[in-house]
């Protein structure tokens, strides 16, 4: 009887393992018959305003083969709201390139396990500062995965602002009508032939380059002479004055007079504040 109960037992207990076995077995391979799609990266090839670079999304297939694109191209990202402007044509995020093929079962050609594909647009960020990135893969779950917890991926990348030269005016400097080298200590009179010689500087970030610009001069609100900054004018060190190599005469009634100039008036110059452009000089005219 004895024996009878062991021989019993000792199936009862190889039955119960093997059932355990072959559920964790099942168990095992539900995990990994099944892709796996998840975003491992997303850089931009740029650093500044406006530069145009390559933004690039790496997704990696951590579970079994993946034969088709399901998963690959429902996608969600929030690159137009960080103000990421294409460059393409036709600017459309369909209109991606990748470094390797799509899955294409007609082709033999699976995203297999632990592969990756990376997406990417050529554009340029039209702002400044920390933006955040995000991307989700497999966004409607199209794709049964093994783990559809690990879609979503997000990145903090830093544009700074383009570093650009700015152009404004400094001071004004009065020169004898008979020497123009020579500064008028005094007080124009009424009548009397005089010039102004303007001084500039730069306080943006970087030199003008071999760049000429213009200058508009208004005497009173009315346009008077446009003068001209040559290549002579580049400034060796920002933020300090420079003289132009052109000047203005002018003979002024008495009073006040209001002597305007509009430096890079042509906008030949690209200038990170194309605001501060306007220089305006009092002048007295004595009797």
């Amino acid at each position: 009887m004895k024996k009878i109960i062991s021989i019993s037992f000792f199936l009862v207990s190889f039955m119960f393992f093997g059932l355990c076995s072959f559920l964790f077995a099942t168990k095992v391979q539900a995990e990994i018959v099944s892709p796996d799609l998840t975003v491992t990266a997303i850089t931009f090839s740029g650093s500044q305003k406006g530069e145009t670079g390559k933004l690039a999304v790496t997704i990696k297939n951590l579970g079994d083969d993946l034969n088709n694109t399901a998963g690959l191209l429902n996608v969600y990202n929030n690159f137009s709201s960080q103000n990421f402007i294409l460059s393409s044509s036709t600017p459309s995020f369909l209109n991606f390139k990748t470094d390797r093929d799509l899955p294409d079962p007609s082709t033999n050609n699976p995203l297999k396990t632990n592969e990756v594909i990376t997406f990417y647009w050529y554009g340029s960020f039209n702002t400044s500062g920390n933006l955040y990135l995000e991307y989700v893969v497999d966004n409607a779950n199209e794709l049964a995965e093994s783990d559809e917890e690990n879609n979503s991926y997000s990145e903090v990348i830093t544009i700074e602002n383009i570093k650009q030269p700015d152009i404004v005016g400094d001071f004004v400097s009065v020169r004898e009508g008979g020497n123009e080298n020579k500064t008028l200590s005094r007080i124009p009179e009424v009548g009397e032939k005089f010039y102004l010689w303007l001084v500039y500087k730069n306080i943006g970030d970087i030199k003008t380059d071999n760049t000429d610009f213009n200058i508009d001069v208004y005497v009173d609100d009315i346009f008077s002479k446009k003068l001209k900054a040559s290549n002579i004018d580049i400034m060796a060190n920002l933020g300090v004055g420079m003289y132009i190599d052109d000047k203005i005469e002018l003979a002024l009634e008495e009073g006040l007079h209001e002597i305007k100039f509009v430096l890079d008036s042509d906008n030949n110059i690209q200038e990170s504040n194309e605001t501060i452009n306007v220089f305006i000089w009092w002048l007295i005219i004595s009797v």
